[in-house]
């Protein structure tokens, strides 16, 4: 089952996306709905510390 179907099918009550959402802040409003692209996470910047691996991944293509 795809993610963007699980809330309307009563198939999950909650949905933890972690690393998929930190390398794509707009997962939810775009690129769920979309079918993706979806970026690959950089876990050595994961929590660094600074604003590096938050702000400068890639938005979707229009």
């Amino acid at each position: 089952m795809a993610v963007r179907d699980a809330p309307d099918s009563g198939a999950a009550d909650v949905i933890a996306l972690g690393e998929a959402y930190l390398a794509s802040p707009d997962l939810p409003c775009c690129r769920i709905a979309a079918g993706g692209p979806y970026n690959t996470p950089q876990r050595e910047t994961c929590y660094s510390g600074d604003a590096h691996g938050y702000i400068d991944y890639p938005a979707p293509a229009d």
